[in-house]
């Protein structure tokens, strides 16, 4: 799986592929401009989602008032007529 990212990486011009002719082999990996000018915005897109955190986890808390989501299927004990006013209409009742 490495690899085949590494090889994605360097046809899409962000990091070069240097080999060296020695026993054992050697591969090396380096950023180009491109891959350099990637990384910092990865590097700012990291900083900001630190930063925001907590807002973003209390942003998803439930509040009292919230209702519980829907159940997606109804359970084997429920008709089929339940089924269709949970969820306005049902293939089969498992």
């Amino acid at each position: 799986m490495l690899t085949v990212t590494l090889s994605g990486l360097e046809r899409d011009d962000l990091v070069t592929r240097t080999v060296h002719p020695i026993v054992p082999p050697r591969v090396d990996y380096s950023l180009t401009d491109l891959g350099h000018n990637l990384s910092a915005t990865t590097t700012d897109l990291v900083q900001w989602a630190e930063h925001n955190r907590p807002h973003i986890d209390n942003a998803r808390k439930p509040t009292t008032n919230e209702k519980q989501p829907n159940r997606t299927r109804p359970r084997p004990t429920e008709s089929a007529n339940s089924c269709r006013r949970i969820q306005g209409g049902c293939r089969q009742v498992i």
